[in-house]
């Protein structure tokens, strides 16, 4: 029998299918992670025969301001915004207390998600922004990536006490991490929020936990930056201006980036030629105003000389 299913409607059955996939998927890593989630079977009745309202899957965070969710879309939703059709289960943030003077932002960030998800797209990056799916006066949706925040990564519980770091640093160098694929991540981060400054937007809000990296089997790093509530095009800026301002904007994912180099091996990540290697650089050898890089050294240098081996003082940070 010839197929007359047409072309459009095979398009959204098969984006609907691996948006099922991916959910089932997401699920039994929640299940694994012993998190009472539901059953990937139920989940997928749910998805074939969604009730009225939303689904809660998990809640990630709750403030007395804010909630975000991992939801399965209900009819009312599916119906309401088109595209949770295509993704069902996706992210949802909620805002629960309007504050004097309040204005809701979650139109001023859908357009905002929606511009720079658009410039990656252009620049042939898809991927590393999520698409935003509608909202509300009061929520926002966006596409859910399966990826982990820098913070969840990181080597170290990042604090403000260098001999603390420091302790942390000699604990984990040499001992089996792969210090160089977390190096690769918070490259591959750099070059995203390179190519969004390129774009005239700078984040202004781009702490470890909005910035993520995914990894397929082989290691090889996506990078995704999420969050775009705080947003601030280029137009503002002069040129020295502007250039301050990416370096601020890249100041957390520079410190953290300068924290894992400390926490490799000897030769375990080659010294190249690129523009993180070079802010971490600038950060190590500058005033240590932000992250106290000589404090930390000084300590290594006292409480775990042989982890240094032939390297610099550094401890092979670029030179």
């Amino acid at each position: 029998m010839a197929d007359t299913t047409k072309p459009e409607s095979k398009k959204g059955l098969h984006d609907s299918m691996e948006s099922l996939h991916r959910a089932l998927d997401f699920i039994r890593i929640l299940e694994k992670e012993n998190r009472g989630q539901p059953p990937a079977r139920r989940l997928q009745v749910l998805f074939q025969q969604p009730p009225p309202d939303d689904v809660l899957l998990q809640t990630i965070y709750e403030t007395p301001f804010v909630r975000g969710d991992i939801v399965m879309a209900g009819r009312k939703t599916r119906e309401k915004f088109p595209l949770t059709q295509q993704y069902p289960i996706h992210f949802k943030k909620t805002y629960l207390e309007k504050m004097a003077g309040w204005e809701s932002p979650t139109a001023l960030e859908h357009r905002q998600t929606e511009m720079v998800w658009q410039h990656f797209e252009e620049c042939g990056e898809p991927g590393r922004v999520p698409k935003g799916l509608g909202n509300t006066p009061e929520t926002f949706r966006s596409e859910l990536i399966q990826a982990k925040t820098l913070g969840s990564l990181s080597p170290v519980h990042n604090c403000n006490d260098p001999e603390e770091l420091a302790r942390q640093i000699a604990a984990i160098r040499g001992n089996g991490m792969n210090i160089k694929q977390l190096w690769d991540g918070a490259e591959a981060l750099r070059e995203a929020m390179s190519t969004m400054h390129n774009g005239g937007m700078l984040h202004k809000d781009a702490h470890r936990e909005n910035l993520m990296v995914s990894f397929d089997k082989a290691g090889t790093p996506t990078p995704h930056i999420i969050d775009f509530e705080t947003l601030e095009e280029d137009a503002r800026f002069g040129t020295n201006e502007w250039l301050r301002a990416t370096w601020e904007d890249c100041r957390h994912l520079i410190e953290e980036a300068t924290l894992i180099r400390m926490c490799a091996a000897p030769g375990e990540i080659p010294i190249e030629d690129t523009r993180l290697t070079k802010e971490v650089k600038h950060l190590a050898s500058s005033s240590p105003k932000i992250l106290s890089v000589r404090r930390i050294l000084a300590t290594l240098k006292e409480i775990a000389p042989s982890n240094l081996g032939k390297q610099t003082p550094e401890v092979d940070l670029p030179s």
